[in-house]
């Protein structure tokens, strides 16, 4: 849970423990930063690019595997 509230908090420029206030940012904030995160273009082609991975021969039978 730490990571991801520093990784959040890194991606708006604030601090944890304001990221963590609920006067500063609602519950329901983290939602929208996380929305706004999966709408940004690299995301988008980092999960394309993992999707056509998982597709992949090799993955599938190094899956079997683990």
């Amino acid at each position: 849970e730490n990571q991801c509230m520093e990784f959040l908090a890194s991606i708006i420029d604030v601090k944890v423990e304001d990221l963590k206030d609920p006067e500063l940012f609602p519950v329901d904030s983290i939602l929208d930063i996380l929305k706004v995160l999966a709408e940004h273009e690299d995301v988008k082609a980092f999960f394309t690019k993992l999707g056509a991975l998982l597709k992949t021969p090799v993955f599938k039978e190094f899956s079997k595997k683990v």
